[in-house]
């Protein structure tokens, strides 16, 4: 995987591997965590979330207009000096790792929670840190074409399938507006965050896609809107549907509603259907995580031995999974540590490298790349 970053993706490759990603993760828990905070009032704490990573989308790609042909682990360098932007760079590393850890800790708790309550943990990890080491010895570009399939297919299922909650829908759930305080609605925004731990991955993968900078940009924006409006459309169809009482009383919403759904007077359990079948689009993550972390392990290193490079990211993922062996009854604990990494490493630190290029007045788009 780590040895095809010389190999180009496609707009529509970097959009689909992007969506699926980043959202692929936290897509059946995402109205429970925002209802916790937010209430009846949480499709406001959506809406302003969406508005909010436009903004973070603006700075990324602000940034990566500077340096385009530079990925986020030779921007540090650039930008900083080769020590601090190391150190940068191994903090990266680190919470990639972290990402793709999370990724198999929340795939084992949702198989634990829902489909394969007696099957043992470890049996749980190593069916999917297997085939996850299986998938990551491919390319960037063959992981983005399965995204894409694993897109319209799951995705596209899922989102086809709950729509059919719509008619059952009690809009006045979504009132009265304004209701909740101004903080809690805020509050509801940042821990909606989580769901968007992935997208400084785009400084990493931006690079890999040769074309214009106006469609580099529409990839960014469409992106986040995506992702956003996903998010939107099924916190608005479960806090509808359930009540913002009890849809705090259901950790994973979608999957219930799902559950108790009749699609067509016909089929009923679409939830393990789906359930069943979403290895995959989290398996696009974790492979992702990895393959970014490899990268930036083999940009600060002499070691270029790929396959080694993404065994040892394997090993040490197994061995922070074995230390977390109850992982459903820590995972909301681990959200909450989790997320406030995500802030600094998606917003803080893009933010601080792009004042750092304004203030020295970096600019090589116009060197290296033409089409603004």
């Amino acid at each position: 995987m780590i040895a095809s970053n010389k190999k180009l993706l496609s707009a529509h490759q970097l959009y689909f591997l992007t969506v699926q990603s980043v959202s692929s993760v936290m897509i059946f828990a995402i109205p429970y965590l925002v209802n916790e905070h937010s209430k009846h009032n949480a499709w406001i704490s959506a809406i302003i979330t969406l508005i909010f990573f436009q903004l973070i989308g603006w700075v990324i790609f602000s940034l990566h207009k500077r340096l385009p042909d530079k990925n986020l682990f030779q921007m540090t360098e650039i930008l900083t000096s080769k020590w601090i932007g190391k150190i940068m760079n191994w903090l990266y590393i680190i919470y990639f790792i972290g990402l793709a850890t999370y990724t198999a800790l929340y795939f084992t708790y949702l198989s634990k929670e829902w489909t394969l309550p007696v099957t043992p943990l470890f049996v749980v990890y190593l069916i999917f840190i297997l085939m996850g080491l299986y998938i990551a010895k491919g390319t960037i570009t063959t992981l983005a074409r399965f995204s894409g399939i694993t897109f319209l297919a799951l995705t596209g299922f899922l989102l086809f399938s709950i729509s059919f909650a719509i008619p059952k829908m009690h809009l006045l759930f979504l009132l009265p507006v304004g209701d909740v305080p101004v903080t809690k609605i805020l509050n509801g925004s940042y821990h909606m965050g989580i769901g968007y731990a992935g997208l400084s991955s785009l400084l990493v993968l931006l690079p890999l896609l040769h074309d214009k900078l106006k469609t580099k940009k529409r990839v960014i924006t469409f992106s986040i809107l995506t992702i956003s409006l996903i998010y939107l459309v099924l916190l608005v169809i479960c806090l509808a549907h359930f009540g913002t009482y009890s849809l705090g009383l259901v950790p994973i919403p979608v999957l219930y509603l799902l559950k108790i759904l009749t699609i067509l007077s016909i089929f009923e359990r679409m939830d393990l259907i789906i359930m069943c079948a979403w290895i995959s689009p989290m398996l696009v993550s974790y492979v992702l995580y990895i393959f970014i972390a490899g990268i930036g392990i083999s940009e600060n290193t002499r070691f270029k031995n790929k396959k080694i490079i993404v065994l040892v990211i394997t090993l040490i993922i197994s061995l922070l999974c074995a230390l977390f062996p109850e992982a459903q009854d820590n995972m909301i604990r681990l959200n909450n540590y989790l997320l406030p990494f995500t802030y600094v490493f998606m917003i803080g630190f893009p933010i601080l490298l792009l004042a750092i290029a304004m203030i020295r007045k970096i600019n090589q788009s116009h060197q290296n790349q033409a089409g603004d």
